[in-house]
């Protein structure tokens, strides 16, 4: 079944729906209000596959619901 999108709608509501509109992406952003920070953090929490939960927290980063924080500089490890 394939999800209709809502980004076309001039409707605050619907642009909420449209990023934040499925399952895992809801899952991710409870797990973010209890003070889960990193991948490894959703990923054991919430058993989506890496693939998935990369492009959710990608997708989260790039509208501004999450920010990706390097942890140190120059470090590869991040926080949401």
């Amino acid at each position: 079944m394939t999800r209709t999108s809502l980004k076309d709608f001039q409707c605050s509501w619907a642009q909420g729906a449209e990023a934040i509109g499925d399952k895992w992406t809801i899952m991710i952003l409870r797990d973010a209000m209890r003070g889960v920070d990193t991948f490894s953090g959703f990923a054991k929490n919430i058993g989506v596959s890496k693939k998935v939960l990369s492009q959710r927290l990608d997708h989260l980063n790039a509208t501004g619901i999450l920010d990706k924080v390097p942890t140190d500089t120059g470090s590869s490890r991040t926080t949401y």
